[in-house]
């Protein structure tokens, strides 16, 4: 409903407790000394605080002509106000020659009323003009003179400055009844829903209880100080229950011995802003609460006068929860855009995964063709040997870029702690400052733990990383394991058993409580600008929670800090030791026939070439498509290698081709990054076996010829 609409129908009293608009009026008369009154947009008085003798109230309108001629100045008086715009104060004369300030009431663009302040004469009327104004009132002119020599004559600045103050106090009033009349809309537009009508009432009510006086009961903070030394003169209650301050604190006291205002030139400033331009418009300030917190408000405040000495008036909105919450919303647009890069950044990483890894398929397979060569001298021997080492390090940085994108199926294996720690090491040797210094104590014979070799691997090298950070001047890191067996009531809050302990310790400049306390958390860090995306410890938090494990952070401003990792050990008696493919060579003995299906086209002559060398009969296809013709023409075909990630029908549609043709048919599928289709789903779909890329060659003949021979 258009409050505009409303407002022509309600009238003043139904917007605005009567009691609490004659208190705030009484308020208003106890400063300035001017008798103050409020008419509805008929012209009729609705309240009035002043003088009880007073020559209009008491007199001209309760004579029939008077009140008619109050009547009509008050329609001429509002026909100007709609006119007018909303912040216009008037300042006028009535038919009796009493000088008014007049300030509308609207709501929207219409005028429910109006306050009125003044009745005073500029200077004192002559009696005979008093005697002649009475008789065309009709009134005893002796009385009537009576009246007019009691009234207060004030000059027109006076009036003027006072209606100043009152047009600030009836911004309020104006928000109090808009308040109100949204309330009321509210009800009516849920009159048929009892339980929403009664919550609308008892929030019109809150809402009138809050403003029940223009002042001291104002939801706003408000407080009058004096304009030379900035002594608190008067405070309401809400100004003193949100600074946390009694009365008798506050009064008397000047704003630099309270030093609520936490910055000494915003005070300065403020005072002098005043001085100079009369009036302040919701500047935000910083306050400092008894308690030593500190508040955000938005300020405005206007010189009055009380006594004749200059003043301030102030109304300070508390805007805590708003900056609150729009500095919540920076770090959530920070993290949404750092969300994004990240997500960016791994697919880039899975694209150049996939197409990294088909290249060190193929140096792996030539390399291993290389060493199975019995005419190669040593010193090639040798050489291929570095070429496999220098490949299956690009081998872990391939993974180690999926794992960082997270677009890598996490598999677990047994995981040899104090070896695994042992390569970083060596990473780190290569990689940390000279000025800082490595030193290990690993405990010997400690028992694996289950766990993806290459998460794990990250989780220290980042731990080493940030402890290289709080080193720039050089230190030591060290690097612990032992062996831990806890209890069940452990306050680490870890399943009772044998636990594999990791320690990193540095001789760094230490973390105060409130970062440790956060320095798990995702986006958080210390860092400069461009030098950290608070991922990493974050990162390293999850992984560690995946294995089922925990990890701590003990650290003191000033002194060393210390991370320790939990992982669950496992026992001796379940680990599995794998078998390692390179004990053994399997050949074709029978020729079997291996359909190929590989679009990379130095892989795929590879692969051929490889597995002719060991008495296989190879077919090739460089797409699915390809594949499905020439399986259909040679149905004896005994085995397919099979490449997920291919152009046309792809990788997956072809599985599930070739197995509708065949239920029998034995099926390795390879790929060089399975983001989207994993090896579960692979070997669900029909896949026998799945081999991640790089494989080493020795792998894929222990594949086919595990499946050939359970064929057999």
């Amino acid at each position: 409903m258009d409050t505009n609409l409303v407002a022509k129908k309600i009238k003043l009293l139904e917007l605005i407790d009567q009691q609490q608009l004659q208190d705030m009026q009484q308020y208003v008369f106890e400063i300035t000394g001017l008798p103050i009154g409020c008419l509805d947009n008929e012209g009729n008085l609705v309240s009035f605080a002043g003088s009880p003798e007073s020559l209009c109230v008491n007199l001209i309108r309760k004579s029939p002509i008077g009140l008619e001629h109050c009547q009509e100045f008050a329609t001429s008086l509002k026909e100007k106000m709609r006119n007018d715009i909303p912040s216009d104060t008037m300042i006028t004369a009535c038919h009796a020659g009493l000088l008014e300030g007049h300030i509308p009431i609207r709501i929207g663009e219409d005028l429910v009323g109006y306050l009125v302040i003044g009745q005073t004469f500029e200077k004192m009327p002559q009696k005979a003009d008093a005697y002649r104004h009475a008789k065309e009132l009709d009134i005893d002119p002796e009385i009537y003179w009576q009246m007019v020599q009691k009234t207060k004559v004030a000059s027109r600045e006076q009036v003027v400055k006072a209606a100043q103050f009152l047009h600030f106090i009836a911004r309020e009033i104006i928000s109090l009844v808009s308040t109100n009349l949204q309330l009321r809309n509210e009800i009516a537009n849920r009159k048929k829903v009892e339980k929403e009508r009664k919550k609308l009432t008892a929030a019109i009510q809150e809402s009138e209880k809050k403003f029940h006086k223009a002042f001291n009961n104002c939801p706003i903070p408000l407080c009058i100080t004096t304009l030379s030394d900035g002594i608190y003169v008067d405070v309401n209650q809400i100004f003193l229950r949100i600074t946390g301050y009694t009365s008798e604190e506050v009064l008397g006291k000047s704003v630099f011995e309270l030093n609520l205002l936490n910055d000494e030139s915003s005070r300065n400033n403020i005072l002098e802003t005043l001085k100079s331009e009369g009036s302040i418009q919701n500047l935000k300030i910083e306050v400092k609460v008894k308690d030593g917190s500190i508040r955000h408000g938005s300020l405005s405040a206007i010189i009055i006068e009380i006594n004749g000495v200059p003043h301030n008036f102030c109304l300070v909105r508390d805007i805590t929860e708003q900056i609150l919450v729009e500095n919540k919303n920076k770090e959530l647009e920070a993290q949404l855009f750092q969300s994004q890069k990240m997500e960016a950044i791994g697919t880039l990483a899975g694209g150049i995964a996939h197409e990294f890894n088909n290249i060190l398929t193929v140096i792996f397979g030539y390399c291993e063709m290389g060493l199975y060569n019995r005419d190669a001298g040593a010193e090639h021997i040798k050489n291929y040997k570095h070429i496999l080492q220098a490949s299956e390090r690009a081998r872990k940085l391939v993974q180690h870029l999926l794992t960082f994108s997270r677009r890598t199926e996490v598999t677990l294996e047994e995981v040899s702690i104090n070896r695994l720690l042992s390569e970083v090491f060596e990473i780190l040797n290569r990689t940390l400052h000279k000025n800082i210094l490595l030193s290990r104590e690993l405990t010997p014979d400690l028992p694996p733990v289950k766990g993806n070799k290459n998460r794990l691997e990250s989780v220290f090298i980042n731990i080493a990383n940030n402890a290289r950070d709080a080193m720039p001047d050089g230190g030591t890191l060290t690097i612990k394991t032992e062996m831990l067996d806890l209890c069940d009531d452990n306050h680490l809050q870890l399943s009772p058993g044998k636990y594999v302990c990791i320690k990193f310790i540095d001789t760094g400049h230490g973390m105060n409580k409130a970062t440790v306390k956060r320095i798990f958390d995702p986006f958080f860090t210390t860092k400069d600008v461009g030098k950290g995306t608070g991922l990493g410890l974050s990162m390293a938090y999850g992984i560690i929670k995946e294995h089922k494990g925990h990890i701590r952070c003990v650290s003191e401003e000033g002194k060393q800090t210390q991370f320790d990792i939990f992982l669950p050990a496992l026992s001796l008696n379940n680990c599995l030791y794998s078998k390692s493919y390179n004990e053994k060579i399997y050949y074709s003995l029978n020729s079997e026939t291996i359909l190929l299906i590989e679009d990379e086209k130095s892989l795929r002559s590879l692969t051929r070439k490889a597995l002719i060398q060991y008495n296989y009969n190879v077919v090739v296809a460089k797409n699915g498509e390809e594949a499905l013709e020439i399986f259909k023409a040679h149905p004896d075909i005994d085995l397919v290698i099979l490449d997920i990630i291919m152009p046309g029908i792809g990788g997956i549609e072809c599985l599930k081709a070739l197995r509708q043709i065949s239920s029998d048919l034995k099926i390795i599928a390879t790929s060089g990054y399975s983001g989207k289709e994993s090896s579960q789903n692979v070997l669900k779909l029909g896949a026998d076996q799945f081999l991640p890329k790089p494989y080493r060659f020795e792998t894929l003949l222990y594949s086919i010829t595990t499946l050939l021979h359970n064929k057999k």
